[in-house]
């Protein structure tokens, strides 16, 4: 019957389930019926062996039920991270979103205002405005939706693609930094795109204030066909980092800059957003020779991870 079987999502859960029952029952036949047949009596107890297969076959069907499922199920293992701190985070949000909401609107009218000169420098200021402001709305939107966690909404797009809008900003607001992208125009990623927007907008902010606004950015992605991943890397040309830096680089609140401004929870949202892609962040830097920080996603459709 299996023998017979053409459809390979069919043939391979019942080769499965007969592994799993057939097995058991040979190893009970072999161990208890020599032994009584031939009045083997020195291997009276060898019928206890099934106990050993018995744990390596419930070792295997574990194994197969979080990794590729049984009969169209498959368990999945997700872990939270739910402490004071990000409890007291989440319940600041609906502030915060009502006060940058209130702000925006008077930049918007502003931004309008600016674009209706006809003064080329202003019409450009306008549109980045307008733009980052259009971008802050659509990401507000998301964080009332979903009342402060992260949700995805996860595709798949050309990488280049993704990072063009970032480029383009960067390029705009720091003139002096020069940024080499290194990515093929076949590469594509599987995330969300506004979630993939804000951690790269996170990380080029940080390189250009450890640059002081003039240095230079490589961009640039790794395939890795073994462990299916793909790794974007983001590199500076900044001071770097020392090793108790990079310890805390990515807790809540931990900043290196001693101004007001900052918050401390950039990286650390960058960090919660690539474990919601079952992916992670890390940086790797040497004091004097700037820091790289990679970017490692699945490089398989979240249907099939």
């Amino acid at each position: 019957c299996l023998l017979k079987e053409r459809h390979m999502e069919a043939f391979r859960p019942k080769i499965l389930i007969a592994f799993l029952v057939l097995i058991p029952i040979w190893c009970t036949l072999m161990t208890t019926l020599p032994v009584q047949l031939f009045q083997l009596g020195s291997f009276a107890k060898l019928w206890q062996a099934n106990l050993l297969a018995v744990c390596l076959l419930t070792g295997f069907y574990i194994y197969h039920l979080f990794h590729k499922g049984i009969f169209g199920n498959r368990l999945k293992h997700e872990t939270f991270e739910w402490d004071s701190r990000i409890r007291a985070i989440n319940e600041s949000t609906q502030f915060i979103r009502h006060a940058i909401k209130n702000e925006m609107i008077k930049i918007e009218w502003c931004a309008r205002n600016l674009a209706e000169l006809e003064d080329a420098e202003h019409t450009r200021y306008a549109d980045i405005i307008m733009s980052s402001s259009n971008h802050l709305k659509e990401y507000l939107e998301r964080l009332s939706k979903y009342s402060g966690e992260i949700h995805l909404d996860i595709k798949e797009y050309p990488l280049s693609l993704l990072l063009e809008e970032n480029l383009r900003d960067m390029l705009r607001l720091y003139p002096d930094i020069r940024i080499f992208s290194h990515v093929d125009d076949s590469e594509t990623l599987f995330c969300d795109r506004i979630h993939f927007y804000e951690i790269i907008n996170n990380l080029f902010q940080n390189a250009a204030d450890a640059m002081n606004r003039k240095g230079s950015i490589h961009i640039a992605c790794l395939k890795d066909s073994k462990h299916k991943k793909t790794i974007v890397s983001i590199q500076d040309d900044g001071p770097g980092l020392n090793s108790q830096q990079l310890q805390k680089l990515f807790d809540a609140y931990y900043t290196t800059k001693n101004t007001n401004i900052h918050t401390g929870l950039g990286l650390y949202y960058c960090k919660n957003v690539m474990l919601k892609h079952k992916g992670s962040i890390s940086a790797e830097s040497i004091p004097g020779h700037g820091t790289v920080f990679l970017l490692t996603f699945p490089s398989i459709p979240p249907k099939r991870r």
